[in-house]
């Protein structure tokens, strides 16, 4: 609903939000009067059990109470009348405010009088005057209570203070100078950098687009995705329930996962793949460094790291590449431990992280005969600036045709600054003419790494033609506003991603954003049930999924949205924010588009050495072109959990991550995928934990371990849909036609990504036995 129009200014939180506060602050406030007042003698003259008591003391304690009740009353009253209606009819809740007032009053007399009391019973003693321990406990419990409801209203409001509620918009630079303005607040450090106070400028922008002005609050966006996830929740129930696997041959119980559906066999290429996937995973998780292996291993991560190097602080040299910027040698240290790299193996470590810097190091893997980069994912507050740069850029696909396409600007400029420092210290000059020019070149990444990643194989395989036979790129969990669709096609052939459960990382794109907003304006819309009955069955999300059952969430021509949007924008316009098929078409053959500027996004270095990109400095940019994860992905989807899952996954012993002994009990299934399952995004508790490093490691070689033994067969069929059905209905996604253009062909046959020593690499790499027709659109319904 609208936010709150509350002292002649808008704050966080809508009339609708008071119903756990209210009760909650009326429950304390009504005890502690209920507590003073059951004091006071019949004759109102002493307290009882505390007859050498002060006239003042007793009077303050007697008023106590009294503002207590009042105040517990108003607050109960106000709790009340906020659970009245749907969550957009606020005229049945125009007296939460005028309730707000008096409840303020009556608090601000309560802790006054509480005030006094707890000055007459602490610094004058008085409650100390009362003869039995009784009478002393309630008299201090009920001054406690008086004082605790007062002071936690305060923090409550102060949580929802909005320092922009008096400001009105009249355009959207204005909406997107106060979101800049935030972005300078929360990361102050980083405004002396001219990098950073442009970075700060883009990433407004992106945010501004995002959340487009609309009047909502917090509590709105929250209780829409709960519906969400109960729509959802609900259907996947509804078509995983008629799947019916083979037994497990151990005869241990199992119950079905809602992500669970028929998947396709996989081929001899693509189990290559998956090895390859399987292998490689180590070194993206071993750019995390030691923040992440202490929080894999609480108890034991930093005595291990101080065990396997007890002076990798007083180093000068901790292993035989080049070192970047490393104050301390954990970072190293964590890597080696991680990854099982020796010294010789380390080729080039760089942890310095600033914007549009990410971490990574580059490693000799002597098993598959690889030189391995790894660039680390989002861990820092730069990192979020860079991810949150998301304005599509224009980058050089291939020089003698002068095609070009469509990236991520944050990710380019990051790989952009990767590949220099590859080029300056001489890393690149190895790879193609030094000691590793027979080497494999494999890049892998992990979420902002894996974008890095994607994009630095494209600057990598246009630019250096000798590595194109030899060369490959891992994203994990990549970045959903990644690659436009020529990139995408460009990029068919030497790279692959992976996505697992409901990982909402790679489904974060900027249409895919537009769609989930309006889907939760439909669903908030459609809804019969007040915001307090939404988050009261937040622990029964198919409750709420049964009763949206007909609602259209993509009918945005209704009269009831239009009007929805006419009360929430602020008369705000985005014109560019909705990315339509008309904008898609507007990519031209070359990757630009009309509507294309210039921009630089990042300062020019000066005194490069020849052969550094510098030249990527200043892009153009489009925010109209969308942007897609890779087009070739493989998804590890749950299709089962054994015996008694643990609810909370703490620490273990043994080595063991966070997630193991949740994801033994989990049995997941790979799948190449058409990455129109990644046109929506899933609204579920775990979408964000799916994307953990250490759960996506876990995940992936635990369905490693299973695929060789072969457990994993049962699930697979002959013939299985690839793709499961839209989640949302009536959502419109690519034309299946559109993907025979993209490269994906009937019968092409996949080649490994990576193949032993002294094996050539393969040109093509497509999931085999995939068929593309206009009945592939009817996908089943899973996640």
């Amino acid at each position: 609903m609208p936010a709150l129009q509350w002292c002649f200014r808008r704050w966080r939180t809508g009339s609708d939000d008071f119903f756990w506060s209210g009760f909650v602050l009326g429950a304390i406030s009504l005890a502690a009067g209920i507590m003073a007042l059951s004091r006071i003698s019949d004759d109102g003259d002493v307290l009882d059990d505390c007859p050498l008591a002060s006239t003042k003391f007793r009077n303050s304690f007697h008023a106590l109470g009294v503002a207590s009740i009042i105040a517990g009353g108003f607050l109960i009253l106000t709790g009340a009348v906020s659970t009245r209606g749907r969550i957009f009819d606020t005229s049945k809740r125009a007296l939460v405010p005028w309730l707000l007032y008096l409840a303020s009053l009556a608090l601000t007399v309560q802790f006054v009088t509480a005030c006094i009391a707890a000055s007459s019973a602490v610094y004058h003693g008085e409650a100390s005057v009362c003869v039995t321990f009784l009478a002393r406990s309630v008299v201090r419990a009920s001054i406690a209570l008086a004082l605790a409801s007062p002071s936690m209203f305060i923090v409550m409001m102060i949580l929802s203070f909005d320092p922009s509620g008096r400001k009105t918009f009249d355009n959207e630079d204005d909406y997107t100078r106060l979101w800049e303005k935030r972005c300078n607040v929360m990361c102050c450090c980083f405004t002396k950098h001219a990098s950073g106070r442009e970075a700060f400028s883009e990433a407004a922008k992106t945010l501004a687009v995002v959340f487009r002005g609309y009047d909502l609050v917090p509590s709105d966006i929250a209780a829409g995705m709960l519906l969400l996830q109960g729509y959802q929740t609900h259907r996947r129930y509804q078509n995983a329930r008629v799947l019916k696997f083979p037994v497990d041959p151990l005869g241990r119980e199992e119950v079905l996962s809602s992500q669970a559906r028929p998947v396709a066999m996989l081929t001899v290429e693509q189990r290559a793949t998956l090895d390859d996937i399987q292998h490689f995973a180590k070194y993206y998780l071993g750019a995390y460094g030691w923040m992440l292996y202490t929080f894999m291993n609480v108890v034991s991560g930093l005595p291990r790291l101080c065990a396997a190097d007890a002076i990798m602080c007083c180093r000068t040299r901790r292993h035989n590449g080049v070192e970047h910027h490393e104050t301390c040698g954990c970072d190293t240290t964590a890597m080696k431990k991680i990854t099982g790299l020796r010294n010789d193996e380390i080729i080039l470590t760089s942890f310095e992280n600033t914007i549009y810097r990410p971490c990574f190091y580059v490693a000799k893997d002597a098993s598959t005969n690889s030189v391995v980069v790894a660039i680390r994912g989002t861990m820092s507050l730069e990192d979020c600036i860079t991810d949150m740069v998301a304005t599509p850029a224009e980058v050089m696909l291939d020089e003698t045709t002068n095609s070009r396409g469509w990236v991520h600007s944050g990710m380019l400029q990051s790989a952009t600054n990767v590949l220099q420092i590859l080029v300056k210290d001489g890393v690149l000059h190895e790879i193609l003419q030094g000691r590793f020019a027979t080497s494999n070149v494999v890049v892998v990444g992990h979420s902002l790494g894996a974008g890095t990643a994607a994009i630095l194989s494209i600057l990598l395989w246009t630019r250096y033609p000798a590595l194109r036979n030899r060369f490959r790129c891992i994203a994990y969990a990549p970045p959903g506003g990644l690659l436009s669709q020529s990139t995408r096609r460009f990029c068919d052939s030497f790279m692959v991603g992976t996505v697992v459960g409901f990982d909402v990382i790679p489904r974060m794109s900027a249409q895919n954003f537009n769609h989930l907003r309006e889907c939760l304006l439909a669903a908030l819309t459609h809804t019969n049930a007040s915001k307090a009955e939404v988050f009261c069955s937040c622990c029964c999300p198919q409750r709420l999924g049964e009763r949206l059952q007909e609602f259209q969430p993509d009918n945005e021509s209704s009269s009831s949205m239009q009007t929805l949007r006419r009360v929430l924008d602020r008369g705000l316009t985005f014109d560019n924010a909705k990315i339509s098929a008309e904008d898609i078409s507007t990519e031209r053959r070359d990757g630009t588009t009309a509507n294309s500027v210039a921009v630089t996004i990042g300062p020019s270095s000066s005194g490069s050495p020849k052969g550094t990109p510098t030249e990527m400095r200043t892009v153009t940019t489009d925010r109209t072109v969308p942007l897609y994860p890779p087009l070739r992905m493989v998804h590890y989807i749950k299709m089962v959990r054994q015996g008694k899952s643990t609810c909370c996954p703490l620490t273990s012993d043994g080595g063991e991550s966070l997630w193991t002994r949740v994801v033994s009990n989990e049995v997941w299934c790979p799948t190449f995928i058409d990455t129109a399952e990644l046109d929506f995004v899933v609204c579920h508790p775990m979408m964000t934990l799916d994307h953990f490093p250490d759960r996506v490691l876990d995940v992936i070689e635990a369905t490693h371990k299973r695929l060789k033994s072969g457990e994993l067969d049962r699930f697979m069929q002959l013939g299985a849909s690839h793709s499961p059905t839209d989640p949302l209905p009536n959502q419109q996604h690519r034309d299946p036609t559109e993907l025979s253009q993209v490269g994906v062909a009937v019968g092409k046959v996949a080649t490994p990504l990576m193949t032993p020593v002294g094996s050539p690499f393969g040109q093509a790499f497509v999931p085999p036995n995939t068929t593309i027709s206009k009945t592939s659109t009817s996908r089943y319904q899973s996640v």
